[in-house]
C-alpha cells in the first residue's frame, strides 16, 4: 500500500488490541523474512514487522507463503 492507513491492520493482526499495535522491530528491507520470522520467535511478545520495496520480492515471498 502507498499509506499504512490502508493497510486493514485489524486483519494482519486480529489478536492485538488496537491500542497495543506499536511496532517494536521493524525489519526493513527484509527479503524473504528469515531473519523477521526469526526476530519473532526471539520476541513473541514483540510485535515484529517487516517490510520489503522491491516489489519483485514481496511478490515472490507473498506467493510462497500461500
Amino acid at each position: 500500500p502507498l499509506n499504512p492507513s490502508l493497510v486493514p491492520w485489524e486483519e494482519v493482526y486480529p489478536n492485538i488490541p488496537e491500542s497495543q499495535r506499536v511496532v517494536k522491530i521493524l525489519d526493513m528491507g527484509m527479503g524473504f523474512g528469515g531473519l523477521t520470522v526469526k526476530l519473532a520467535e526471539l520476541f513473541p511478545t514483540t510485535l515484529v514487522l517487516g517490510m520489503e520495496i522491491r516489489a519483485k520480492v514481496g511478490q515472490e515471498s507473498y506467493a510462497v507463503s500461500l
